[in-house]
């Protein structure tokens, strides 16, 4: 698989070491589904702005949607 930036291959890094940490036999789910949701920052707001990449956006309505930097 190819990993595209810096940030993705820290991303897997990150998740490979959090598998290793919680390496048991046999393996708890629960425990590692708890670790990857801490290791996320909770959404404390909801937004009314989205700001996504256009691959993201594929397929997903929108009432109005802003292309900045288009010539």
């Amino acid at each position: 698989y190819l990993l595209e930036t810096e940030d993705k291959k820290a991303e897997v890094q990150q998740f490979w070491q959090l598998l290793e940490k919680y390496q048991t036999w046999p393996v708890n789910l629960t425990m590692i589904e708890r670790a990857i949701k801490r290791s996320y920052a909770k959404q404390t707001t909801s937004a009314k702005i989205k700001i996504m990449t256009i691959h993201t956006a594929k397929g997903l309505e929108f009432d109005t949607v802003i292309l900045p930097s288009l010539d």
